[in-house]
C-alpha cells in the first residue's frame, strides 16, 4: 500500500512560512487545496505551486459555485471547465478534484445524473457527501459505476468513520479527518488514530490518502498517524 498524508490547506498557526515550509518541514507528501472552494486562485499562484510543491500529491477542492450554488447542474459545466483550465500548470501533481457536496444534496437519481455529467469530463473526481443517504452499498456501487472516487469522512456525521468502514473505490481510499465530537476543532486520541489506520488496512487499498481537516491539531495528528502506520504495519509514506 502506498500511503499519502497531508492537511486541508497550509495557512495555519503551525506553519511559519507557507507552502515552502510545508514541503520542507511538515513531513507530509500530499496536500489538499482548500482555498479554491472560496475563490479561483490566480494563475501566478498555480504556477508558483507547480514550481515549489510539484513533488506533493494534490487534491483540489472544487469551487462552491459548482457544488453549492448550482449544485452540479448543467449551468455549472462552463465554470467547471474554467476551473480545470486554471490548474493546467499543476495538473501532473493533481490526483483528485474534490467535490464536497452540500448537506442538502441527498442521494437520488437526479443528483447521480448530475455527477455523471462531470465524471464524463474528468477521471480524477472524488465526491464527499455530507448526507447520510449516500452511505449505503446501493449508492456507493452506483458512484463506483460512474467512475468517481468516494471520500470516507471521519466526522461528527458518524462520530467517527461510517459503519461500513473505509470506502475502497478502484483500489483507492480517501479519508478526510474532520474531528469526531465536533467539526474542525478537535484533537484525535491515539486510539482513534489506531482505529483509522486499522480500518484503512482492512480495506486493502493500493493507495491510501488521508487528509486532516482539524485545524490546530492537524500537524501533530498527521505526523502521529504516519508513526502508527510505520510502527504497526511497517508502512511509510510513498
Amino acid at each position: 500500500m502506498k500511503l499519502f498524508v497531508g492537511t486541508s490547506g497550509w495557512v495555519y498557526d503551525w506553519n511559519p512560512d507557507g507552502i515552502e515550509w510545508y514541503v520542507r518541514e511538515s513531513g507530509f507528501n500530499a496536500i489538499e487545496l482548500n482555498m479554491s472552494f472560496y475563490s479561483f486562485p490566480r494563475e501566478e499562484n498555480v504556477e508558483e505551486w507547480s514550481k515549489k510543491a510539484h513533488e506533493l500529491r494534490w487534491s483540489v477542492k472544487v469551487h462552491r459555485s459548482i457544488t453549492h450554488i448550482r449544485k452540479l447542474n448543467e449551468k455549472a459545466l462552463p465554470t467547471w471547465k474554467r476551473f480545470l483550465e486554471r490548474f493546467k500548470d499543476l495538473e501532473e501533481s493533481i490526483d483528485f478534484y474534490l467535490f464536497q457536496l452540500p448537506p442538502s444534496l441527498t442521494f437520488n437519481e437526479k443528483v447521480v445524473k448530475r455527477i455523471e455529467l462531470f465524471s464524463a469530463t474528468c477521471e480524477k473526481i472524488a465526491i464527499e457527501p455530507r448526507h447520510l443517504s449516500w452511505f449505503t452499498m446501493e449508492a456507493l456501487n452506483i458512484l463506483k459505476d460512474k467512475g468517481v472516487y468516494v471520500v470516507t469522512p471521519d466526522s461528527p456525521l458518524f462520530e467517527g468513520l461510517p459503519s461500513m468502514g473505509v470506502i475502497n473505490i478502484k483500489g483507492i481510499v480517501y479519508v478526510r479527518m474532520h474531528g469526531r465530537l465536533t467539526w474542525y476543532n478537535y484533537g484525535y486520541m491515539d486510539e482513534e488514530l489506531y482505529e483509522v489506520a486499522d480500518r484503512i488496512v482492512e480495506a486493502k487499498p493500493v493507495k491510501a490518502y488521508v487528509f486532516f481537516n482539524n485545524n490546530h491539531d492537524m500537524l501533530g495528528d498527521g505526523r502521529r498517524l504516519i508513526e502508527i502506520f510505520q510502527e504497526k504495519y511497517g508502512t511509510g509514506l510513498a
